[in-house]
């Protein structure tokens, strides 16, 4: 019984969700967004004007001492 009901469950599974897909797809859910509306903030990447150089720092270079290792 339990391997009939495992296939029993994985076929609903199956076809209510091709189901949803379908209904998803008609009544234009598919192209919905979540939450609605979307709000986004977006940052300006060189403004004019100004250097994006002061904002973003450069990664820092190992100094050199000269010694050597694994050699």
């Amino acid at each position: 019984m339990s391997g009939n009901g495992a296939v029993g469950l994985a076929g609903n599974i199956l076809v209510g969700g091709l189901i949803g897909v379908g209904v998803d797809a008609v009544t234009g859910a598919t192209l919905d967004h979540f939450p609605n509306p979307a709000v986004i903030t977006l940052v300006p990447v060189d403004a004019p004007g100004e250097s994006s150089k002061a904002a973003v720092p450069l990664p820092r270079q190992p100094k050199d001492n000269g010694a050597r290792t694994g050699v």
